[in-house]
C-alpha cells in the first residue's frame, strides 16, 4: 500500500476554474470555520476541498487539500480578521445600501456625502476583485476626532477586513495581505514613526491596481529567494496629515474629521455592535455571490471630471453605485466633482505650478533665443514674481534613510536655479546642458509645457501659439546697466525669424525649407521629441 501524505493549503477565499467560488465563514456559536461554496445561484457549506493528488517516483502519494483557517487561528481569535458567520439574503441593493449607511451614521459623525461614499465603498470592497483599479478611503484628523471609530465601524464590515495595529511586523503584513487578499485597515499613526513605514508605503503604492505585486527577498535556508506579494485590494485608512507623495495622496478619497462640541453618537460601542456588523457582513456575502462574475465597469457613471488618476480609481466606486441606483450615482458624482476642485486647489499651492507660470511668462513675452530657455532665467522670473509668497513658507517633506522615514521642516524656501531645475524635472520637462548651464529645449518640450498650462488653467489667460517661434531668436540685447533687465531682448524682424527657422532646420538635418515646411518640421519635433544630439540631464 503506497504511503499517503496530506498537504494542507489554508485560505480564506478560492476561485475555481468552473466559475464557482468559495468564501470562508466563521461561526462563533459553534466555534467552527468552513467554506461557503457558491455555484450557479446555489451555495452550500463545504469543510474542505480536494485540489489534487501527486505521486512521486517512489510511489508515495501526496494529497493536496484546501482548508479554511482553523477557528483557533490567532487571526480569528483576536478579531484581526473580520468574516461573515453565514449568509443572509437581502431584498434589493438599494435597501442594503440604506442599511449600511444607517449603520455608519449611527456610530460615526460624518457629512452626509462622505457617509454615502463610505457605504458605497463598503459594497465595492465585496466585489473589488472585478475591477482593475481602486480608490482608498481615508479620514484625516487630530487626536479625539473619531478616526479610530471610523476604522472600526466602516472597516469592520468591508470584505475580509484586516485590522492592522502598531505591533504588526513587516513580514506579517506582507504575508497576511498575500494570503487573505481582503481589505487592509490601518491607522497611519501606528506606523509613521516606525521602521515599517517604508513597507506600508510600498503596499499603498502597489495596492491600487491589479497586477502590481510588491517584490521582496525572503530568507530560505542559507540564502534568499525572490517572492512576489499580492497587495491589491481596498484600503481604509486614518492619518493626521496628508501624504507627502502626491501620487499616493491622489489615490485617497478623504474626509477631514473635526472635533465635535456635542457628541451625537454613542461614546462606547454597544454590546450588540459586533452582532450588528456580522449581520451586515452576511448580507454583503450574498451581494458578493449575486454579482460574482457579473460586474461591468460603466464609464457613463463617471461624472465630468478631468483628472485621469481620479477617473481611473473612482470608476470602481461609480460602477458599484450604478448597481445601487441612479440617485446614488448622482450623489457620488457631485462629491467627486467637488473633490477634484479641492485637488486643484492643493495643486495651486505647489511650487511647481509657479514654476510653470514663470516659464509661460517668459514664453508669452518671447524672451528667449536659439530655442533655449535657460533655467537661471526661469529662476530670475520666479523670484521676481513669487519671492514674497515664499519668504515665510514652511517647507515639509519626508526622507527615507537607513533608519526609516523621517520628516523635515524648514521655515525658509531657497529659490535657486538648482531648486527650480529640480521642480522642472518633477514636471517631466527635459533639460539639457551646454557650456552656459542647463536649459529647456523649447521646440521639443513645448507640447508638454502647453499641456501643463492647460492642466493648471493658465491657458485661459495666457495665449500661446500652437507652435513656438521665439520673438528674438537672433535679435541682440539692449544695452542696460540694470542687471534685472539683462534678459530683455530686441524683438526680431520677420526676416530674422525666417532665417533663424532655416538655421534651426539645418541644425537638425532637414536642410532648407519654405516657411510652411518649417512649421511642419516643428510639429514633428514637438510630437515625437526628435532633435539634434544633446546631453540630457
Amino acid at each position: 500500500m503506497p504511503k499517503i501524505k496530506e498537504v494542507n493549503i489554508y485560505a480564506t477565499s478560492r476561485k475555481f476554474p468552473d466559475g464557482s467560488i468559495a468564501e470562508m465563514v466563521y461561526m462563533p456559536s459553534k466555534d467552527e470555520t468552513s467554506f461557503l461554496h457558491y455555484t450557479k445561484g446555489k451555495y452550500k457549506l463545504e469543510p474542505n476541498y480536494l485540489l489534487g493528488e501527486e505521486t512521486n517516483a517512489k510511489g508515495e502519494v501526496k494529497i493536496i487539500m484546501l482548508k479554511p483557517l482553523p477557528p483557533f487561528s490567532d487571526m480569528i481569535k483576536t478579531g484581526f480578521l473580520k468574516l461573515p458567520s453565514g449568509i443572509t439574503e437581502y431584498k434589493t441593493e438599494s435597501e442594503l445600501f440604506k442599511q449600511i449607511k444607517k449603520y455608519i451614521d449611527t456610530y460615526v459623525v460624518l457629512p452626509d456625502d462622505f457617509s454615502t461614499i463610505a457605504a458605497v465603498y463598503v459594497m465595492m470592497s465585496w466585489i473589488h476583485d472585478q475591477f482593475q483599479a481602486l480608490p482608498y478611503l481615508r479620514v484625516i484628523g487630530m487626536y479625539g476626532t473619531g478616526k479610530s471609530r471610523f476604522l472600526s465601524v466602516v472597516g469592520g464590515i468591508c470584505y475580509q477586513s484586516m485590522m492592522a495595529g502598531g505591533s504588526t511586523t513587516s513580514a506579517s503584513v506582507f504575508r497576511t495581505t498575500d494570503q487573505v487578499r481582503g481589505t487592509f485597515v490601518l491607522d497611519e499613526a501606528d506606523f509613521r514613526a516606525s521602521e515599517m513605514w517604508s513597507d506600508i508605503v510600498k503596499i499603498l503604492n502597489g495596492g491600487q491596481t491589479q497586477g502590481s505585486p510588491v517584490i521582496r527577498m525572503e530568507p530560505k535556508g542559507d540564502g534568499f529567494i525572490t517572492k512576489a506579494f499580492h497587495v491589491f485590494g481596498p484600503k481604509v485608512l486614518a492619518s493626521r496629515e496628508q501624504f507627502a507623495d502626491k501620487a499616493l495622496e491622489s489615490r485617497c478619497l478623504t474626509q477631514i474629521m473635526l472635533p465635535q462640541e456635542k457628541v451625537l453618537v454613542p461614546v462606547h460601542l454597544p454590546e450588540n455592535f459586533e452582532a450588528e456588523a456580522a449581520r451586515l457582513r452576511n448580507r454583503l456575502l450574498a451581494f458578493r455571490f449575486k454579482f460574482y462574475g457579473h460586474v461591468k465597469t460603466n464609464e457613463d457613471s463617471l461624472p465630468k471630471i478631468k483628472d485621469n488618476r481620479l477617473r481611473q480609481s473612482s470608476l470602481a466606486l461609480t460602477s458599484t453605485a450604478d448597481i445601487i441606483g441612479k440617485d446614488v450615482v448622482k450623489q457620488i458624482g457631485v462629491f467627486l466633482q467637488t473633490y477634484e476642485k479641492n485637488l486643484d486647489y492643493d495643486d495651486i499651492s505647489d511650487p511647481k505650478v509657479d514654476v510653470v507660470e514663470a516659464i509661460l511668462k517668459i514664453l508669452e513675452e518671447r524672451k528667449t533665443r536659439n530655442y533655449k530657455l535657460r533655467i537661471k532665467d526661469i529662476a530670475s522670473v520666479f523670484k521676481k514674481h513669487f519671492d514674497e509668497d515664499y519668504m515665510e513658507r514652511i517647507t515639509e517633506g519626508e526622507t527615507e534613510t537607513d533608519e526609516g522615514w523621517s520628516r523635515s521642516r524648514s521655515t525658509t524656501y531657497n529659490i535657486s536655479p538648482r531648486k527650480i531645475g529640480s521642480h522642472i524635472k518633477q514636471l517631466n520637462i527635459r533639460t539639457v546642458r551646454d557650456g552656459q548651464g542647463y536649459y529647456i529645449p523649447i521646440q521639443q518640450e513645448y507640447g508638454k509645457i502647453k499641456c501643463l498650462a492647460h492642466k493648471y488653467g493658465f491657458d485661459k489667460r495666457i495665449k500661446l501659439p500652437d507652435v513656438f517661434l521665439p520673438g528674438s531668436v537672433v535679435g541682440e540685447r539692449e544695452e542696460d546697466d540694470d542687471e534685472d533687465k539683462r534678459s530683455d531682448y530686441v524683438p526680431a524682424t520677420p526676416e530674422q525669424l525666417e532665417e533663424a527657422q532655416k538655421e534651426f532646420n539645418e541644425s537638425i538635418g532637414h536642410g532648407e525649407n519654405t516657411n510652411n515646411q518649417a512649421v511642419n518640421e516643428v510639429n514633428i519635433i514637438t510630437d515625437q521629441g526628435e532633435g539634434s544630439s544633446v546631453q540630457e540631464n
